[in-house]
């Protein structure tokens, strides 16, 4: 009869110690993920941003000569842009 309770308490303990793994798996998938997310939404915030650049230099390379300051060559817009 002792040695059943003993294992019981041994695989009470395995059991225990198996479950705290898969928590602390799960956490760590968790926190991958959202890991992930945030790397996808900079990458995102970054080709968005060279959108933009890249639709505000054809603005400002379409602008007409009679629009630009005299003088001056590229850039340089009147009244002033940007």
């Amino acid at each position: 009869m002792n040695q059943r309770g003993m294992a019981m308490v041994a695989g009470l303990v395995l059991l225990m110690a198996v479950s705290l793994l898969a928590v602390t798996a799960a956490n760590s998938m968790n926190l991958q993920r959202h890991q992930i997310a945030n790397v996808e939404d900079a990458q995102l915030a970054q080709n968005n941003a060279h959108l933009a650049e890249s639709w505000a230099r054809a603005w400002l390379f379409s602008r007409k000569d009679v629009e630009r300051q005299s003088g001056c060559f590229t850039g340089c817009l009147l009244p002033v842009a940007v």
